[in-house]
């Protein structure tokens, strides 16, 4: 089977998770005996050859193009033309995008033009289409969002009309209607995307599986600090550096523990995001500066170096204030057998266990009152509940990959030949005091390819 794997982000320039578990999952494809070629976002600069698609490997490719923000469709024809070429060439049985962002929503769209009898497959990440602040579900306030409505949308973007919000809305699932089967890592991102509109007959929800890690080796994982009776807790911090993910939060409730007593020290591993603004960096730099003797920002880390890093820890510590789906670090702190301290919400409350410590999101007094509340006996039977998930992982591993082959068999043998969707994506409803638009329950028309 011929696979043609696309990604939001190639890792070698980009490290989020979701372009690391795309990655991943080429490599273990291959390793499976399937053809995968995969093509990553480089940017949105052509590359130094001048062309929107450049090899970077034998089956590996950068592709440079622009999307438009509020709708996130290509702005260049060159990109769609480089797309097609490769379609045509590779001759895929299945193309698999990880998102839709900077690949262009009508991707989907494109494929069954150029080659209707392919399957396409696509895995969410985050709520882009249903939230249009940078699909986190929260509100520009930074409180988390009710849900999705034209009118609530406004409030967040008064420049954008309620009209506009809904006519996205109609863009955005009629070019998902071209997708024959979705993926989303968690039951909590999936239950977003099926109550916005996708059929819940299409969705598949299954682990993003990573290769094993060079720790993999369970009998030689020491329980380390198991014999500690006055700890100085150690907390890592780890990924991308940004209002979302709430290290302030982290910041605020080790500040308030330390000033109950409680021994700690937080290692801060990551790069800071200017996504929000320098006020917000600047603001995070100034409050690490003035807790010299419990903070540390270690800087960037590569993948590579995640579990060793880890090893240094306690905790794995989250403060992401979104509704994280499925973040990679916690797949990771999982195979480095390491307890976590995570939010009480979204995918990383439904990714917990007794392992986890969880806390109200967004409070750093409840973060604080959980950091007061470790104790050490408490601790050494959490390592141990860690190093028993950890022995679990090879087949929670093998098994997420049979999941995915299980999703590529169900599409290939839906009737082939047809261009246009599988399925309408969705049921809309108006903004208030525009009869004109489609009413309650009706499907979105969706024009075939």
């Amino acid at each position: 089977m011929k696979i043609l794997l696309m990604a939001h982000g190639h890792p070698s320039l980009h490290k989020g998770g979701g372009e690391v578990a795309a990655y991943a999952l080429h490599h273990l494809l291959q390793a499976q005996g399937y053809q995968s070629t995969f093509v990553g976002w480089g940017g949105s600069q052509q590359s130094s050859s001048g062309t929107v698609l450049a090899q970077h490997g034998p089956d590996d490719y950068l592709l440079y193009s622009q999307t438009e923000h509020f709708s996130f469709s290509l702005t260049s024809t060159a990109v769609r033309e480089a797309l097609q070429a490769l379609i045509e060439t590779l001759q895929p049985d299945i193309v698999h995008s990880h998102h839709y962002i900077h690949l262009g929503v009508e991707l989907p769209t494109l494929v069954k033009q150029i080659r209707p009898q392919t399957k396409v497959v696509l895995t969410l990440h985050e709520y882009l289409a249903i939230c249009a602040n940078n699909g986190q579900l929260l509100n520009t306030a930074g409180e988390l969002c009710a849900g999705y409505q034209p009118e609530r949308c406004n409030r967040c973007f008064p420049a954008i009309s309620p009209a506009s919000f809904f006519m996205r809305e109609i863009a955005l699932k009629s070019a998902l209607g071209f997708v024959d089967a979705f993926v989303s890592p968690s039951q909590f991102l999936a239950d977003q995307y099926v109550r916005w509109g996708v059929p819940n007959r299409l969705m598949h929800v299954l682990e993003n599986p990573l290769p094993a890690p060079h720790t993999d080796n369970v009998a030689s994982a020491a329980p380390s600090f198991d014999s500690v009776e006055a700890p100085v807790w150690r907390l890592g911090f780890f990924g991308q550096i940004n209002f979302y993910k709430g290290l302030d939060i982290v910041l605020d409730g080790v500040r308030l523990a330390a000033q109950a007593g409680v021994r700690i020290e937080l290692l801060i591993y990551g790069s800071f995001s200017a996504v929000n603004g320098q006020e917000y960096i600047d603001r995070l730099k100034q409050t690490i500066s003035t807790l010299p003797d419990t903070v540390t920002y270690q800087g960037p880390y590569q993948q590579g170096d995640v579990h060793k890093l880890m090893e240094r820890c306690h905790w794995l510590v989250m403060g992401s204030r979104w509704y994280e789906n499925s973040p990679v670090v916690i797949q990771e702190a999982i195979a480095a057998g390491l307890p976590m301290i995570l939010p009480d919400h979204g995918g990383m409350k439904e990714k917990s266990d007794a392992s986890t410590v969880l806390y109200q999101p967004g409070a750093a007094s409840s973060l604080a009152d959980a950091l007061r509340n470790l104790s050490p006996a408490q601790y050494r039977v959490i390592r141990k509940t860690a190093l028993a998930r950890r022995a679990d992982l090879p087949a929670e591993r093998a098994a997420a990959l049979a999941a995915v082959e299980s999703v590529y068999r169900s599409v290939t043998t839906l009737n082939a030949g047809g261009s246009g969707p599988t399925d309408a994506v969705g049921v809309v409803t108006a903004p208030a005091g525009k009869p004109a638009r489609p009413t309650r329950n009706a499907r979105i028309p969706i024009r075939k390819a």
